[in-house]
């Protein structure tokens, strides 16, 4: 087996798209959790898919689904401020599911059974045009964040680098590297700017070759928001583990040992996988809207 050929193996394992048993299961706990933020707000929030669902890139081994969940610009159903939107939408989820805040986002537990894989991402939009939006931030300086969804998910639909960026995360995932999948993914592009066409294994080396050589240089900037600040995302640690783990992985690439970076491949599931996607509709990101 080529090494791109195991690569592409790794990718059909481990990938979720939207035929996939958790693909339904988090259809189905979308639905659920839009009715509850719709029965507390009536139609004031707009709701939406983003992350990783909407990008195509997301891995069976750490995944969460992102609804947004934004108020419009004059609205104050939900209060007046991003702090108050943040804990009153955490109320009105709060009857119904257990809630872990993040820094811009809650994550929902069911009461009733096992991870719901969702997050709910409370938020203002700038003005009518319903694009820029304001999120709170419970961590760093600024107690809120500009941003805007349709561009970090244009930028990666664009960059043709799903694949690529599907198995990082899961690189990140095996091997420790406590690495924001935001940040991740804007280095992925920046790193790989002209080798679209390229094969998987070209692709992968040249990451691990940049980022042990060139980590300590790199900046990475919000396509959305140039001003918002990710020193804390992308910091010297996070760096110092990135470039060490990197180092590794192309020792082991110069020595063919692929598996050691993303682990054996169970052949027979990923025949099975691949038989039953011969009369199924090619990967593409979700609708954006709930």
């Amino acid at each position: 087996m080529s090494a791109n050929e195991y690569l592409k193996q790794v990718l059909n394992t481990h990938l979720i798209d939207q035929h996939s048993i958790e693909s339904k299961e988090l259809e189905n706990n979308k639905g659920a959790v839009t009715r509850v933020l719709q029965a507390a707000y009536s139609d004031a929030p707009v709701l939406r898919v983003g992350g990783s669902y909407a990008k195509g890139t997301m891995i069976r081994d750490k995944y969460d689904l992102d609804i947004l969940c934004y108020f419009q610009s004059e609205n104050n159903s939900a209060g007046e401020t991003l702090k108050e939107i943040f804990e009153n939408v955490k109320e009105s989820l709060s009857d119904d599911y257990f809630i872990e805040e993040k820094r811009s986002a809650l994550k929902i537990q069911s009461k009733e059974k096992s991870n719901l894989h969702i997050d709910v991402v409370p938020g203002r939009f700038f003005d009518d045009s319903q694009v820029d939006a304001f999120l709170y931030q419970s961590e760093g300086e600024k107690e809120r964040l500009k941003t805007n969804p349709d561009i970090h998910i244009k930028i990666i639909l664009d960059s043709g680098q799903q694949d690529t960026i599907s198995l990082m995360k899961l690189w990140a995932f095996r091997w420790q590297v406590p690495i924001k999948t935001f940040v991740l993914e804007l280095m992925i592009v920046k790193l790989l700017d002209g080798m679209k066409g390229e094969a998987l294994e070209k692709r992968l080396a040249h990451l691990m070759v940049s980022m042990s050589e060139n980590i300590d240089s790199l900046f990475v900037e919000d396509p959305a928001n140039p001003n918002n600040d990710l020193s804390i995302l992308w910091n010297d640690s996070v760096k110092s583990h990135v470039k060490n783990a990197a180092q590794q992985c192309y020792s082991l690439i110069e020595t063919g040992n692929w598996s050691a970076i993303f682990g054996e491949v169970n052949i027979q599931s990923t025949e099975e996988d691949m038989a039953s996607a011969v009369n199924a509709t090619p990967h593409k990101s979700v609708p954006y809207a709930c």
